[in-house]
Order: C-alpha cells, then structure tokens, then sequence
C-alpha cells in the first residue's frame, strides 16, 4: 500500500513507496516551467482531501490540468497535474511551478492516495481519531532549478 511520494528532480521521477519504505513503482515527471516562474521547492508536503481543491481525478481539470490535481506546496499553489492532450501541451510543456505527469499515470497515483487515505480513515475511526488521514510526499533532488526554466512565458 502506498505510504509514500517522492519526486525526484534528478531523475524526473515519481517514485511510490509502501509501508516497508521500498519504492514500489515509478512514473515519468517533468518539472519544466516558464519563466519567470520557478519550480515547485524541496521539501515534504502532506496530500489529503482537506477540501475540494486539494485533489481530484478522473474528471477533466482543464487543458493545463488534463485529468487530475493533486494539491502540494499550498502557500504558492503548485502541485501535480496532467495536460489535455487534444492541445499543444505534452509531459515536457511548461508550468507556473508545477510538476507534470501522463493523465494515466497520474489517476493510478491518485486512485492509491485514495485507497491508502481511506484505510487511514477506517484505522482513526476504529480508535476513535477524528483527524484528517494524509499522506507525506517529498519533492527532492540535489540540482540547479533553473535546468528546468524555460524561455519566455508561455501556455501552462
């Protein structure tokens, strides 16, 4: 069962990891936006359904969101998001800070947050815990951010 997240800006990856701390599976990201904007930070974010914004999969989210949204660094709204690919987007397209999955890779990541939150939510109330269920994700890599700054400011 998925415990953990972790982007990996060095390798472009998005790595799941289970309860025993192994990675169990891996997606392509990308990290690319547009200037001026910067990449999403280092660090651990924690992903839950606080409210309707802060994920949702599986329904069109719009041409630079495609099929899912997963809230992350929420005090400058980047996340992890797909693209519609009925524009000129792709994987690599720019972002205002994003981080860019496939619309399918990124719904079977949202489908086992999902799966994982709702065991969370079924352990708290059997021990009568009404905190909301999360789970952690890091966003790390030891590299210069600006490899992933593209020219211009271009379409999300």
């Amino acid at each position: 069962m998925l415990t953990k997240l972790r982007f990996d800006k060095a390798t472009s990856k998005v790595y799941c990891i289970d309860e025993n701390g192994n990675d169990y599976a891996e997606f392509d990201i990308c990290f690319n936006t547009w200037a001026p904007h910067t990449p999403i930070r280092n660090g651990v974010f924690p992903i839950s359904h606080e409210n309707d914004s802060a994920m949702d999969y599986d329904t069109y989210q719009g041409p630079a969101y495609g099929k899912f949204w997963v809230a992350l660094d929420r005090e400058t709204g980047k996340g992890f998001h797909g693209w519609d690919e009925d524009t000129n987007r792709s994987l690599t397209s720019g972002t205002y800070g994003c981080i860019r999955a496939s619309n399918e890779d990124g719904c079977e990541i949202c489908r086992a947050i999902d799966e994982t939150l709702q065991h969370q939510r079924e352990q708290n109330k059997e021990f009568g815990i009404e905190d909301e269920p999360y789970i952690l994700v890091e966003v790390v890599g030891d590299v210069d951010d600006s490899q992933f700054i593209l020219g211009g400011g271009g379409e999300q």
